[in-house]
């Protein structure tokens, strides 16, 4: 650790750069497709929606129903942590987390996840201060003020510095040894608090420093981030950080290169840990999931396979149906031929290629 302080330098003065962190591969479609089988239907993972969502896998608006239902069912036992990435899914979903209703047109009033999550923080916090440590885990509190800051929500000062003041003085890691995978989650949340103007900005920014230092350290001479399991965690935090860590000082595609191969190589076979590293390998990261398109819940998109053709090449006939307010041409059809395996985000930048009228 003796080169903090050029680092540190090095962070400050050379310019910032972009990441350009994102590449598809056939492990990628297929860490996709193993992640939408561990999906269930009644009771969907949020973490796996999240990522599923964040890669624009193509899914249905029977999974928001399930995770309303199961969040408001089981919100008084679900850990901080766990509450937050249904908040997260949520948010992902396009819906507002301030006002759950599982029946939308009932009249009973909808419930707010915010304040609920809110009231967790404060149960974290309070034990801090009394016993020195969080109900959970710094990683849970980690998320959970993600979470809040992700929906625009109020976190006190003193909870903002409570956690800063942890992580400046290394004590978010369970026992003595440095948790990447704490830290990254950690960097994600300071990261959107900085965005978001959370104050005090000051507390805020050294955090965000400490844990980007802390993280780019752990980072082996391949491009391994604490071990192959917490790099994409830490990879999200990098990319989302990018203002802190030039490209001089962290070239993204070494460590894309070693996580593509591990995937390649079945290294990822629990569903959790794939949906922490399936993100950033298309440059996406737990701060994007307020960004995506709201229109995926109303418009039905599919695809049907016709034929198969010379070298591999197979017929597509790409279909969308245009929900809600539509009334006369809710539906536009389109034959590619395409090589077998295309993804179906290729398959929609085909068809705006080919239509933009109706495919944009």
């Amino acid at each position: 650790m003796a080169y903090l302080p050029l680092l540190f330098l090095t962070l400050a003065l050379l310019p910032d750069s972009p990441q350009g962190c994102a590449q598809w591969s056939p492990a990628i479609g297929n860490l996709e497709q193993f992640l939408a089988e561990h999906l269930h239907e009644q009771y969907p993972d949020p973490s796996v929606f999240v990522t599923l969502r964040l890669v624009n896998y193509s899914l249905q608006q029977k999974y928001v129903t399930s995770l309303k239902k199961n969040v408001l069912h089981n919100a008084a036992t679900l850990s901080s942590g766990e509450f937050s990435f249904y908040v997260l899914a949520l948010i992902a979903s396009c819906e507002n987390t301030l006002n759950v209703k599982v029946n939308e047109s009932g009249t009973t009033p909808g419930i707010d996840l915010g304040k609920l999550l809110s009231e967790k923080v404060g149960q974290e916090m309070k034990s801090i201060a009394i016993h020195g440590h969080p109900i959970t885990t710094y990683y849970q509190i980690g998320l959970a003020m993600l979470a809040l800051c992700k929906q625009n929500y109020y976190i006190s000062k003193g909870d903002i510095k409570t956690f800063a003041h942890a992580v400046i003085h290394s004590r978010i890691s369970p026992g003595q040894e440095f948790s990447v995978d704490t830290a990254a989650i950690a960097a994600l949340a300071f990261r959107c608090m900085q965005q978001q103007l959370y104050q005090p900005a000051d507390t805020i920014r050294i955090a965000s420093i400490k844990l980007i230092l802390q993280i780019f350290c752990a980072k082996d001479a391949q491009g391994i981030i604490g071990n192959i399991y917490s790099t994409g965690l830490a990879m999200q935090a990098l990319i989302a950080n990018g203002q802190l860590v030039p490209f001089q000082v962290w070239n993204c595609s070494n460590t894309l290169r070693e996580v593509l191969l591990e995937i390649g190589a079945g290294s990822f076979t629990s569903p959790t840990l794939a949906s922490q590293v399936l993100p950033p390998t298309q440059g996406k990261t737990y701060l994007d999931v307020d960004q995506l398109p709201c229109s995926w819940a109303v418009d039905a998109k599919t695809v049907q396979i016709l034929e198969a053709g010379n070298s591999g090449e197979i017929t597509v006939n790409y279909t969308v149906i245009i929900g809600l307010s539509c009334t006369t041409s809710c539906s536009h059809s389109l034959c590619l031929m395409v090589p077998g395996g295309t993804r179906l985000l290729q398959l929609m930048k085909l068809a705006e290629e080919k239509d933009p009228t109706f495919f944009t």
